[in-house]
C-alpha cells in the first residue's frame, strides 16, 4: 500500500489542525476496518467533545457497525497548562474496509469504487500554555521564549475481527511499516522576566478601567439632575 502523509494546516496559529491524508486500499479481510491512531503530548490538547461534535456531524471518521467512529483516551482537563498535563491518544476510524456493499457475484462494490479514492482527515487540536522561560534571549543570541513540539505522525492500520488475525500478515498491519518524521509545532511561551512589566500595566489598565466607569457614572448622574430640576422649573 502506497504511503500516507500528514501535516498541519498553515495558518492554525494556537489552535492547529492536523490533517492525514492516506490512499485507500482494499481491506485484508472483510471485517477489517483502517484506522487512524493519534498519540496527542501533553503540549496540545484534543477536545473530546469538540471531536465528538464533529463525529455526530459526519465531519471525522467513518461509522461502524456499533454507530461510533471516534475515541478519546488519556488526559481530558481543558484548562491544565503543558506541565500539568499528561499524554492523551485519539482513535478514528478511517473507513469500513471490506464491510461494504456487494454485488450478485459477492464482490465488494464499495471497496471497487474507494479504490482510487484518498481518505481526508481533519483532526483539531488546541495549544496548552506552555511552561515559561526564564529570559527571552539564550547566550548565543537565539530566543528561549519559543519552544519547539513534537508531534508523532499518526499510526495507520487495519483492525480486523479476532477470527481473521491469522489470515492477516505482518505486511498488512500498518500502511506503511514505518512512518514519517514527526511532525514540529513551534509553540509561543511567556517570559518571566516580563512579569513586573506585564503585571504593571495590567494594573495600571484596570485602574483605568475604573476610573472610567466612575467618571462615566457620575456624568450620567450629574445630567439627570440637571434634566430633573430643568423639569421641575418648568412645572412651576
Amino acid at each position: 500500500m502506497a504511503g500516507y502523509s500528514a501535516s498541519f494546516t498553515p495558518g492554525g496559529g494556537l489552535h492547529p489542525i492536523l490533517h492525514l491524508s492516506v490512499p485507500s486500499a482494499p481491506a485484508p479481510a472483510p471485517s477489517c476496518a483502517l484506522h487512524a491512531l493519534v498519540a496527542v503530548p501533553p503540549e496540545l490538547i484534543a477536545d473530546r467533545y469538540q471531536l465528538s461534535q464533529l463525529e455526530r456531524d459526519g465531519r471525522l471518521g467513518s461509522a461502524g457497525i456499533g454507530g461510533q467512529a471516534v475515541w478519546h483516551a488519556g488526559e481530558g482537563d481543558l484548562e491544565a497548562p503543558a506541565w500539568c498535563a499528561g499524554p492523551a491518544s485519539v482513535l478514528v476510524r478511517l473507513s469500513n474496509g471490506g464491510a461494504g456493499e456487494r454485488d450478485g457475484h459477492g464482490a465488494d462494490k464499495t471497496a471497487e469504487k474507494e479504490r482510487d479514492q484518498v481518505i481526508e482527515v481533519d483532526v483539531p487540536l488546541h495549544l496548552r500554555y506552555q511552561e515559561p522561560v526564564e529570559r527571552r534571549w539564550l547566550a548565543g543570541g537565539a530566543r528561549a521564549d519559543p519552544r519547539l513540539v513534537v508531534v508523532e505522525v499518526p499510526w495507520v492500520f487495519w483492525a480486523c475481527a479476532a477470527a481473521c488475525l491469522r489470515l492477516a500478515s505482518s505486511s498488512s498491519s500498518t500502511c506503511p511499516p514505518s512512518r514519517p518524521p514527526p511532525l514540529v509545532l513551534v509553540a509561543p511561551t511567556g517570559v518571566l522576566t516580563d512579569l513586573p512589566l506585564v503585571e504593571g500595566v495590567t494594573a495600571a489598565a484596570v485602574w483605568a478601567c475604573f476610573a472610567f466607569l466612575c467618571w462615566t457614572a457620575v456624568r450620567a448622574y450629574r445630567r439627570g439632575a440637571v434634566a430633573g430640576q430643568v423639569r421641575k422649573d418648568k412645572a412651576a
